[in-house]
Order: C-alpha cells, then sequence, then structure tokens
C-alpha cells in the first residue's frame, strides 16, 4: 500500500521557522506522528461526501509500481525534543480542508 501522503505546507513552514530560530543549526525530520495511506485518504475524502470510495473506485495491480517502497515514515522525536514543535491539526482535519476547497470549485 502507497504511503505517499506528504505533510501540509503551512506545518511544514512552522516547522522550518522554529528550526531558524534555534541558536546552533541540526538536522531534524519533519513527520507526522501517525502513519497513513493514500487508501485512508481517499477512503475519508469520500466519506465526507457522503460516498463509499467502494462504489466508484477500483485499484488497478497493474498500475502498482513494483519498486515503490511499502512503508515511509519519519521519526520526528528530535523536533518534539529539541523543538519542541509537532505536527498541528488531525488527518482528518486535513482531509476536511482538501474537501471543503473541492466543494467550492464542483458540484456534487
Amino acid at each position: 500500500m502507497l504511503s505517499q501522503l506528504k505533510g501540509l505546507a503551512p506545518v511544514s513552514v512552522d516547522a522550518m521557522w522554529t528550526m531558524l530560530l534555534q541558536p546552533a543549526r541540526g538536522d531534524y525530520v519533519v513527520a507526522a506522528v501517525v502513519e497513513r495511506t493514500l487508501q485512508d485518504f481517499v477512503v475519508e475524502a469520500f466519506r465526507l461526501w457522503g460516498l463509499d470510495c467502494r462504489e466508484h473506485v477500483e485499484a488497478n495491480p497493474s498500475l502498482f509500481r513494483p519498486l515503490d517502497i511499502e512503508r515511509s515514515c519519519g521519526n520526528a522525536a528530535k523536533a518534539l525534543s529539541k523543538l519542541g514543535w509537532s505536527p498541528s491539526g488531525a488527518f482528518e482535519s486535513l482531509v476536511q480542508r482538501f474537501v471543503d476547497r473541492r466543494k467550492g470549485h464542483t458540484k456534487v
């Protein structure tokens, strides 16, 4: 299963700004606390539209990338301990923002 859903820009910018304010340079991982899949995103988005994604989406295994990594999850523990930074907002609210924005441009 693909885990390609990346962080939201404002959350990443907040982390970068916090890094810049530090007296000494450092390497930090900016990552979500909970790993989510593309499938999780699709299921939640369809749910917010009042639809069952199983009735509208069909996965085609021939289109899967054979060399893609199965899991990709960062460890933001250093950012939390040294910077006091952690990602803000729940996954569901992130999907809600995408859906709300799309609803403003699309008739259902």
